[in-house]
């Protein structure tokens, strides 16, 4: 590993085991944003589901604190590959 690749790794391993979210500017982080109640909508007649189904994210986990995220939302989590998942927020 390059030096200072192993510098921004050792930076954000301090960063998580000290419990600080991680900005979703960091590199090793998926844009992740909060749907509208019609964007979810959408999403959920096009699977065909409702938010039960959904995989769930917890309303503690660091991006969901970071986007003030409230329970029974959905986030959706786009990746640089164009992959997009989506997750419901849930209490723990």
């Amino acid at each position: 590993m390059h030096q200072r690749n192993s510098n921004i790794f050792s930076f954000l391993l301090v960063k998580i085991l000290q419990g600080e979210p991680l900005p979703s500017s960091y590199i090793f982080v998926p844009k992740h944003r909060i749907l509208s109640e019609e964007e979810t909508s959408k999403v959920l007649k096009k699977f065909g589901v409702d938010k039960s189904k959904l995989p769930a994210i917890l309303e503690t986990d660091a991006q969901a604190v970071a986007l003030k995220a409230k329970v029974g939302q959905v986030i959706e989590i786009s990746r640089e590959d164009g992959s997009v998942y989506y997750r419901c927020v849930v209490s723990e």
